[in-house]
Order: structure tokens, then sequence, then C-alpha cells
């Protein structure tokens, strides 16, 4: 029973993370390509917008795939990537996931 809870635990901090940087990256307005809990194979998914949203099996981690998020200098410059936006920017959308985590650790110490 306990190993079933930490893995609940830890999907539920996975996602609120993951989230954190998926709402940050829409509020200023850059591309999300997919937004992913657990890694493998896709179990079900659906897209919504140009986001793909899916759940995939090994449930040992999550990840948010932002447009332009590589600095390849050969790659086009998309005014909607990650690299296109300033500094500030990437950095507010880097330091969400773990704001998004505090503030869930808040919340749930809050209610208790």
């Amino acid at each position: 029973m306990s190993i079933v809870l930490f893995i609940v635990i830890l999907v539920v901090l996975v996602w609120v993370h993951e989230l954190g940087h998926l709402v940050a990256a829409k509020l200023f307005g850059i591309r999300v390509d997919s937004f992913n809990i657990g890694f493998g194979p896709e179990i079900f998914g659906v897209t919504v917008g140009e986001t793909r949203y899916s759940f995939k099996p090994i449930l040992l981690g999550g990840y948010v795939s932002i447009h332009g998020e590589s600095d390849d200098p050969a790659a086009p410059r998309d005014p909607r990537g990650l690299t296109s936006k300033p500094r500030p920017v990437q950095a507010a959308v880097m330091v969400a996931g773990i704001f998004f985590n505090i503030l869930f650790a808040w919340l749930v110490l809050a209610g208790g």
C-alpha cells in the first residue's frame, strides 16, 4: 500500500510541477507542443489546440515540450519559441514549476 501511495504522491507532484511550466509558457504566448505525465509509449492522450496532452505508463516523471527550447543556431527563430523571448520570460517559465510546487505545498498545509 505504501508503494501505491508513494507513486500517487509522485505523480501529483510531477503533474503540479509540469503544470507550472505549461501555464507560464501559455501566459507568455510560447507554443507548447506536448504535456506528458510518465515516460514510454502513450496510454492515452488528447490534442487540444496545438498541444498534445498524454499519459504514459512509467510514472517516474513527466515533461513539457516547449517549442524552441533548444538553442540550435541552425534552427530558424520562431517568434513563439522559448529562445525568442526575453531572458526574464525564459527564466519565469523555468522557475514556474518550482513555484507551483511551493504554492501546492502551501495550499495543502493551509487546507490541512
